[in-house]
C-alpha cells in the first residue's frame, strides 16, 4: 500500500510542484491587469480611441495592409499594425476596446516578466517589481493606449536582457523581433544584449538595422529644441521628482522645491544604481531611453515643463526606479525613493480619464454609404475619416 501511495501521489506532488514554478508569472499578470483596470477602468468599459490611436485605425481603414510597413513617428510600429488590421475587421464601435485590451495585456505581460524564475532575483522581488510597475504613479498616457504600447514593450526587451535562456528559444527569438520592429526599443536597448546569449544580440541587432534605416530616410534626426540652461531642472523633475511623486504633486511644485526634492532624491537613486548588481543594465536603460527623447524631439523647454506632455519618455526610468527600489530595499538610500514613491502611487491611484469623445454614437457612420469624420481627441485635426468614395478606389 505505502508503494502504492508513493508511486502514485509523488508524481502528483512533482507536478504541482512544476505547476506551482510556472503558475506565479500567470497570476501575477493577472493581478496587474486587475489593478490596471482599477486604475482606469474607461479603458475597458468607456474604451475609446484617442489621439494616435485613431490616426492609425483611420489609415488603415483607408489604405488596409500596406500601412504594416508604413512608419510612425519615423520608426516601424509593425506590431501596433497588425491590431489596428484587427481592429478593421471588428464593429467600429468595438474597435478602440480590441486595440485597449491588447494594450492591457502588454503591460501586464511586460510587468509580470519581471516575477519569472528566469530573472536575476527572488519571487518575492519579483512581484514586488510586477505591482510597482503597475501603480507606477506617471503612467499617462501608457495604460490601454495602443500607441504608446511600445513603451511596455521595451520594458519586456530590458527583463529579457537580463533573464536567463528559456526553456523555448523560438518564441523568444519571435517576440524579440517583433518588439525590435514594433518602436525604437532595438535601437536604444541593444548594448544591454552584448553580454547574453549571441541568438539575442543578432536579432535585436538586425531589427535596429532596420528601424535605423528607416529613421534616417525620414528626413533624418530632427534637431534638439532644449536649452541647455534648462536640462538640470527638467531632468531633476522628469527624472525623479515626477516619477515618484506622480504628475498632480508635481505640478503644485514650483522649480525651486523640485530642486530642493530632487537633488536629495538623485543622491538617494544614483547610490542605488552604482550598489546594484544591475548597475550597467538599470543606469544604461534609466539614461538612454529619455536622452534620446529629450535628443529626437523638437520641443521646447516650455512643453517639458508641464508634466504630462511627453510622460511617454520617462516611463521606462520609472520602471527602473522600481526595480531599484525593491533590489535595494533594505539599503537606507532606498528608504526616501520609496516613501517618495509609496505617495505617488497613492495620489495617483485612479488616473485620470481621457476626454468623452462619444466614439461608440458617433462611430456608427464607418463603414456607411456617407463621408464622416469621428473626433478622437480634442482640438482640430484629430479626427477619423471615413470616404467609402476612397475606399473604392
Amino acid at each position: 500500500m505505502g508503494a502504492a501511495h508513493g508511486w502514485i501521489v509523488s508524481p502528483l506532488l512533482s507536478e504541482a510542484r512544476e505547476s506551482m514554478k510556472l503558475a506565479p508569472p500567470r497570476v501575477a499578470a493577472a493581478v496587474v491587469l486587475l489593478l490596471l483596470i482599477l486604475r482606469l477602468p474607461e479603458s475597458l468599459f468607456r474604451a475609446e480611441f484617442y489621439a494616435d490611436d485613431g490616426v492609425m485605425y483611420g489609415a488603415a481603414l483607408a489604405d488596409g495592409i500596406e500601412t504594416i510597413l508604413e512608419p510612425y513617428a519615423s520608426y516601424l510600429i509593425v506590431g501596433q499594425r497588425l491590431i489596428v488590421l484587427l481592429e478593421t475587421l471588428v464593429p467600429p464601435a468595438f474597435a478602440p476596446l480590441l486595440g485597449g485590451v491588447v494594450a492591457l495585456i502588454v503591460l501586464a505581460g511586460a510587468a509580470a516578466f519581471a516575477s519569472s524564475a528566469r530573472m536575476p532575483w527572488g519571487r518575492r522581488t519579483g512581484w514586488l517589481v510586477a505591482i510597482g510597475v503597475a501603480l507606477l504613479p506617471a503612467s499617462y498616457p501608457i495604460v490601454g493606449n495602443l500607441a504608446h504600447v511600445i513603451w511596455p514593450v521595451m520594458l519586456a526587451m530590458v527583463f529579457t536582457a537580463i533573464s536567463r535562456a528559456p526553456r523555448w528559444p523560438v518564441l523568444e527569438s519571435g517576440g524579440l523581433l517583433m518588439a525590435g520592429l514594433t518602436g525604437p526599443g532595438a535601437l536604444l536597448l541593444w548594448p544591454l544584449f552584448l553580454s547574453g546569449p549571441r541568438r539575442r544580440l543578432a536579432l535585436v541587432g538586425l531589427a535596429a538595422a532596420i528601424q535605423g534605416a528607416v529613421i534616417l530616410s525620414q528626413n533624418g534626426v530632427p534637431p534638439a529644441g532644449l536649452d541647455p540652461a534648462a536640462l538640470p531642472v527638467i531632468v531633476l523633475m522628469r527624472g525623479v521628482v515626477t516619477p515618484l511623486l506622480g504628475p498632480s504633486i508635481t505640478a503644485a511644485l514650483g522649480p525651486a522645491l523640485i530642486v530642493i526634492l530632487g537633488v536629495p532624491l538623485l543622491v538617494c537613486l544614483l547610490r542605488l544604481v552604482w550598489t546594484s548588481p544591475l548597475r550597467w543594465q538599470i543606469g544604461y536603460t534609466m539614461a538612454a531611453i529619455p536622452a534620446a527623447g529629450l535628443l529626437m524631439s523638437d520641443a521646447s523647454a516650455s512643453w517639458y515643463v508641464h508634466v504630462e506632455q511627453f510622460a511617454r519618455y520617462f516611463w521606462i526610468l520609472s520602471a527602473m526606479l522600481v526595480v531599484l527600489i525593491v533590489m535595494g530595499r533594505r539599503r537606507i538610500a532606498a528608504w526616501p525613493l520609496a516613501a517618495a514613491l509609496l505617495v505617488g502611487m497613492a495620489s495617483e491611484a485612479r488616473m485620470s480619464p481621457w476626454d468623452d469623445m462619444q466614439w461608440s454614437e458617433r462611430s456608427a457612420c464607418i463603414g456607411g454609404p456617407v463621408a464622416c469624420e469621428v473626433p478622437i481627441a480634442p482640438g482640430q485635426g484629430w479626427a477619423v475619416s471615413w470616404d467609402p468614395a476612397e475606399r473604392e478606389r
